[in-house]
């Protein structure tokens, strides 16, 4: 009988272990299958990482790009701003120079004016005399 006891007992222990065994057995299977999910994923990142790094690359490459136009335009900007400067101070010596020449213009027809109205009236010849002297001295006064 105690063998008959013994034998029992170790029946139910094998059912145990072969319970266990079968539990273990789904979660490894479920670990397993976890694993080629994460797999499935690590590669996925990989490409994703790669894809990131060649945008990288080719965003540094246009960037310079970009730069390289964007520092062209500045220096030919640059040379217009100052060939632009020069042309405004040429035009303001010009500016200057004509109207110095229309003050002048205008000082001589103020004197031509005054020339005009110094023989317009009727003088005698000692009054003509004294008018053209005195119209002789404005002119080296000038």
């Amino acid at each position: 009988m105690i063998d008959l006891v013994l034998e029992g007992l170790l029946a139910v222990l094998l059912i145990g272990v072969i319970a266990s065994c079968f539990v273990i057995s789904r979660r490894l299977g479920a670990m397993r299958s976890g694993q080629d999910e994460l797999r499935g994923l690590i590669a996925k990142l990989n490409a994703a990482v790669e894809q990131a790094q060649q945008s990288v690359l080719h965003l540094k490459s246009e960037g310079a790009a970009a730069e390289e136009t964007l520092t062209e335009t500045i220096t030919r900007a640059q040379g217009l701003a100052d060939e632009l400067s020069l042309i405004t101070e040429a035009a303001d010596s010009l500016a200057g120079r004509i109207e110095s020449g229309v003050d002048g213009l205008r000082h001589k027809q103020s004197l031509a004016a005054a020339n005009d109205e110094l023989f317009e009236d009727d003088v005698p010849e000692d009054g003509l005399a004294a008018k053209r002297e005195i119209l002789e001295a404005l002119r080296e006064a000038r």
